[in-house]
């Protein structure tokens, strides 16, 4: 089951990879999967895709790949978390939340939880530095909203933020960490997101069918009664 924390690390990787594509300065790995495997023509083809954006080509490493502390190549944008622990907020343990027919009863973890996640860019040059720090502030706001990744990328790409359900991000911390020995530029921005909340699962407590009309008998005096049908 995917929960809360893995929501937010995608929610940030997906903005982040968003933005580079949108400027051609990336590609999507998932484009080059085949029921969620690589084949060895599509290995080939990422390869030849990666060639043609040549220099320019920034890499865009999310918590779960392996890569992200590995080699050093250049420019890249990491995303590691840092500590995931109980919100500000507590919440009621169920809730009854509409559905297309009825009504569902929602258990919720008794408060809310909030996340640090650490984005590191590392560059050979600051022009290099300059550009994911355009990226990165294109793509996450210093101090706002982003939209919960469900897997549905076209239509995240389509609305940034929805009316209700987006997460709350905050920039809280910066400091450098230059690779000296390797001549590397790196910068890291620490993420604060508060109070996420996902709901832990549907409970069934038989059907709660939803109310379509509402029928009272009124009693005028001096009358046999009339009945009010409110819609």
């Amino acid at each position: 089951m995917v929960n809360l924390e893995e929501i937010i690390e995608r929610s940030f990787y997906i903005a982040l990879l968003h933005e580079t594509l949108k400027r051609g300065l990336t590609i999507n790995p998932d484009d080059y999967l085949v029921n969620g495997l690589p084949t060895e023509t599509t290995a080939d083809r990422f390869e030849q895709d990666k060639k043609a954006i040549g220099k320019k080509f920034i890499y865009i490493f999310g918590i779960g790949n392996n890569l992200v502390r590995g080699p050093k190549d250049c420019p890249r944008i990491t995303i590691e978390l840092n500590a995931y622990y109980p919100g500000e907020l507590g919440t009621e343990k169920f809730s009854v939340e509409e559905s297309e027919e009825n009504f569902d009863v929602i258990e919720y973890d008794y408060t809310t939880k909030s996340t640090n996640l650490d984005i590191h860019l590392v560059a050979n040059t600051q022009q290099e530095m300059r550009l994911l720090h355009d990226i990165m502030y294109r793509a996450l706001p210093a101090k706002g909203y982003i939209k919960p990744y469900f897997n549905e990328g076209k239509a995240l790409n389509k609305t940034k933020v929805s009316s209700t359900g987006n997460l709350y991000i905050e920039v809280g911390n910066f400091y450098d960490h230059p690779d000296l020995q390797h001549g590397l530029l790196e910068k890291v921005y620490t993420y604060e997101v508060s109070d996420g909340l996902i709901l832990e699962e549907v409970v069934s407590q038989g059907e709660i069918v939803p109310i379509k009309d509402i029928s009272v008998l009124i009693q005028p005096e001096c009358t046999d009664g009339v009945e009010l049908n409110i819609p």
